[in-house]
């Protein structure tokens, strides 16, 4: 009797421990991007936090630790304390890409993290530089089958989101491209604006202003249904491609171990923020749909498109250097 007492008082201590620690407003919230400032990653996190501490009535700060694109932010998390207060704002970069194109990182996306909410998504757009003649994807295909490996197509480096992208779609068009790497999206960009490259699969979040000023065309989109910001523009599955329905995500993740009340918290609190009209203008403003969702389902999107990419890697061989 004396033992399951003692039994009993231990556990009623620690759950006492853990709603203090869900309910305490002392201690900041660190919200790790694993990016640099000013990337779309970045805006999405700075366009939550400050509605997040107003709500949660502590500070929430935006830490920047960018490299090794976005892992080293990442593997960060993942070895933080489990307590809820370092936070991760992932993408498909360090959750999706770089777990299929590397065995050896140091964490696992899906057995490391606590997947608290997606926050945003933004498709893919396929840019073309402003004087190449074809003028839908329609075109694009003819003129690309007419002379296979001519059409430039640049990306963000070997393994990175936009270079997946290209080579899935060029699987699935039975197409051939040039596929030309470079140090990053803003140089790949410039590169398409400079007529250096012809094709471009770039997200739409950084995609609007190059468009509405006429510097690039966009073809088509990579969202099931048109974008509100781009109306004219066709979806891949308008021009027959309905398996390539692919979007750029956001989203916040704790540490494994995480307790689930403190992950309820931060849904809860994340969901509310999404919601507020201002909040959800900046996202439509970046070029982004502000969205929800429950851990479970940012857990299940993590799965699929992990699997997606990993099959696109063993299909077309890629390969690099880590």
């Amino acid at each position: 009797m004396k033992n399951a007492i003692l039994a009993f008082a231990a556990s009623w201590l620690m759950c006492l421990s853990v709603q203090a620690q869900v309910l305490s407003t002392s201690r900041p919230i660190r919200l790790i991007v694993p990016s640099a400032p000013g990337a779309n990653l970045d805006l999405s996190a700075r366009a939550i936090a400050q509605p997040l501490a107003k709500l949660l009535e502590q500070p929430v700060i935006v830490e920047n630790r960018p490299g090794a694109g976005t892992t080293l932010g990442a593997a960060y998390v993942a070895k933080a304390q489990p307590d809820g207060y370092t936070l991760l704002m992932g993408s498909n970069s360090a959750l999706t890409v770089a777990p299929a194109l590397y065995s050896s990182l140091s964490y696992d996306p899906l057995q490391d993290f606590a997947p608290v909410s997606l926050v945003s998504s933004t498709p893919y757009v396929l840019l073309a530089r402003s004087n190449l003649p074809a003028g839908s994807l329609a075109d694009l295909i003819v003129a690309a089958r007419k002379a296979p490996g001519k059409l430039v197509v640049s990306n963000a480096g070997v393994g990175s989101s936009p270079h997946l992208v290209a080579m899935l779609f060029e699987s699935r068009a039975r197409l051939a491209f040039l596929h030309v790497p470079y140090q990053g999206g803003g140089p790949a960009m410039a590169a398409l604006m400079s007529t250096e490259a012809d094709l471009y699969f770039n997200l739409q979040a950084g995609s609007i202003p190059s468009i509405e000023s006429g510097r690039v065309k966009a073809l088509v989109v990579t969202s099931a249904e048109r974008s509100p910001l781009l109306p004219d523009v066709p979806t891949m599955a308008e021009s027959g491609f309905s398996d390539m329905n692919l979007s750029g995500i956001t989203g916040v993740l704790a540490p494994k171990g995480t307790p689930a009340e403190m992950v309820s918290k931060l849904n809860a609190a994340i969901q509310q923020v999404i919601q507020q009209p201002e909040v959800r203008r900046q996202f439509e403003m970046m070029g982004s749909q502000p969205l929800g969702s429950s851990p479970q389902a940012f857990q299940d999107y993590i799965r699929s498109d992990l699997e997606k990419w990993t099959t696109v890697v063993k299909e077309r061989k890629i390969s690099i250097q880590q």
